[in-house]
């Protein structure tokens, strides 16, 4: 697959999270939003609907970053690594953290309507639980190395700038 291809799957894929995202907040999708009631899911699960909108940013910026991207030496090379890299790498990790434990600024209006009327879910062992090393293996680990490698890619362009 070359490379325009892949930054172009980035891109569709980022702009279908995002679109998704806001249909949430907009009302649509209700049913998905309200799995966060439910307790026998995974947390990866239940609250996935409030990170799909920092995670779509996130894709649309790393498959922008991937068509917008001088070659090296170019003199906005350094600009690209130093304002364009960190913002998905932001995005993402906003994106695992609304779904870990969603605040009320990623909750739609109508979900903290529909609290106030019959109160916030409490799961007993949300404070004090650890997370399980499932959730770790399927969402964490593969979330850091996609950021790593962000930030990698953009030492890449840094370094030979720096060193002439």
């Amino acid at each position: 697959m070359s490379a325009g291809l892949v930054d172009a799957v980035g891109v569709v894929f980022g702009a279908a999270m995002l679109l998704l995202g806001i249909r949430v907040r907009w009302g649509g999708l209700r049913e998905r939003a309200l799995l966060y009631r439910d307790f026998r899911l995974p947390w990866f699960l239940r609250n996935s609907a409030f990170g799909l909108i920092p995670g779509g940013i996130a894709f649309i910026c790393i498959g922008a970053i991937g068509f917008a991207s001088p070659p090296l030496g170019h003199p906005f090379a350094l600009l690209v690594v130093l304002v364009a890299a960190p913002l998905p790498t932001v995005s993402l990790a906003l994106a695992l953290l609304w779904t870990y434990r969603p605040p009320d600024i990623a909750k739609p209006a109508w979900l903290i309507e529909e609290e106030t009327r019959h109160g916030k879910p409490t799961d007993p062992h949300v404070w004090g639980r650890r997370l399980d090393r499932a959730s770790v293996l399927i969402v964490v680990v593969p979330a850091l190395l996609a950021a790593i490698v962000i930030l990698l890619s953009g030492a890449a362009w840094l370094i030979p700038l720096l060193l002439g």
